[in-house]
């Protein structure tokens, strides 16, 4: 208590000043907190010190407070500090309470960035967007918005689950999304956004288109068909004018094919046809540059007829197969056979001609030489 002396001119303390309690910490976020306190009746204001718990030094003092409550700045997030309060009776430090027992509080750790975000069940005006569960987060803010073939302004949306299904998208739009967690309600303890996660809604626009690969051989059955899709599902049925369901076909003959794909999402269909070519018949044919009979002694040149082409190869044949060397479009025949010439193209494409039988005839002195009717000026030789 505090008597005012006359005679002095000078108050007379007496007693002990009350010690504040009710001492609590509210508000607590990442770089601030508010200290709160009962009133002491007498006091005239209050001074309080603080440090970070660990710390042997009170390295912040807060004074010459007149209300019960405080709010404290420039704090280090996720930091546990300590905290005690006196009250004073007058306006300087000679009349003070002791410092209260030690109070503690923790500030709010820093919300974190949602991880995995991914994108599932895409369809044609729907999709779902899901990410990690943040430890700690009282929610999360998700903003969207479409890219393409048109922009829209952002989407923002609160959620308190770690996933959410968007609808009323647009058929084939291109879209892109971003979320960041909530560590409180306040929305004052927020992470940074994730980066852009983008995805495309169903398209129904089918198109197709293919490429070809022609038959290389008349009579051959190596074509084949690749057929491609743009501006659908990605889920598709497939029927083929010769009763196959696959995509591609292989293993074809000349013809004309056709396809129609349906869409199993969208339910539409696209068709188209293709003609697998083929080489006309491989023809080959010879000749004699001279007839097939020959003496003994001489020789016959036998040649393809028509065009020859340096990309072919040749291979001259005899009854016993295939002449060693003989691999041009020519040939020179000095003994009887039949021969034949057979033409490859660098498709593979071979065919052989018919056989051309050349005939060697040896010529011997004749015998049986007689004369008969031998007249005056003439006779007859015989042999």
């Amino acid at each position: 208590s505090a008597t005012f002396d006359t005679v002095t001119c000078a108050w007379i303390v007496t007693g002990s000043q009350p010690v504040p309690t009710g001492m609590s910490a509210s508000n607590v976020g990442l770089t601030k907190a508010t200290l709160n306190w009962s009133a002491v009746s007498n006091a005239h204001h209050y001074d309080i010190r603080m440090r970070e718990q660990g710390s042997s030094t009170w390295t912040i003092s807060l004074n010459n407070l007149y209300l019960t409550s405080v709010l404290k700045t420039g704090l280090t997030s996720a930091t546990t500090y300590e905290w005690e309060i006196r009250s004073a009776c007058s306006s300087g430090s000679n009349f003070v309470s002791a410092w209260s027992s030690t109070q503690t509080f923790t500030t709010a750790t820093p919300c974190t960035t949602p991880v995995n975000t991914v994108t599932s069940n895409i369809g044609i005006n729907s999709a779902t967007l899901g990410w990690d569960a943040v430890s700690g987060a009282w929610g999360y803010v998700v903003r969207y918005k479409q890219t393409s073939p048109v922009s829209s302004a952002w989407t923002y949306v609160t959620v308190n689950t770690n996933s959410y299904s968007l609808t009323g998208l647009n058929s084939g739009g291109v879209y892109r999304w971003q979320i960041y967690s909530m560590c409180d309600a306040n929305n004052t303890n927020n992470s940074p956004f994730s980066s852009n996660v983008i995805f495309t809604t169903t398209s129904c626009n089918l198109s197709l288109s293919t490429s070809q690969t022609n038959v290389t051989c008349n009579g051959n059955s190596d074509g084949a068909i690749d057929l491609s899709i743009s501006g659908g599902s990605g889920s598709y049925s497939y029927l083929w004018s010769n009763g196959a369901t696959t995509e591609d076909l292989t293993s074809l003959s000349a013809g004309s094919y056709s396809v129609t794909v349906t869409d199993n999402t969208c339910s539409n269909t696209a068709t188209t046809s293709v003609t697998i070519t083929e080489p006309s018949v491989l023809s080959v044919s010879i000749t004699s540059s001279a007839g097939t009979t020959v003496c003994s002694g001489d020789s016959v040149v036998l040649s393809k007829t028509g065009n020859t082409s340096a990309l072919n190869t040749y291979q001259w044949n005899d009854a016993s197969g295939a002449i060693s060397g003989a691999t041009t479009s020519s040939y020179t025949a000095s003994s009887s056979g039949t021969y034949s010439l057979t033409v490859t193209t660098p498709a593979g494409c071979s065919a052989t001609s018919s056989g051309l039988a050349v005939t060697v005839v040896t010529v011997s002195a004749p015998t049986g030489m007689s004369a008969s009717n031998v007249g005056l000026t003439k006779a007859t030789l015989n042999w």
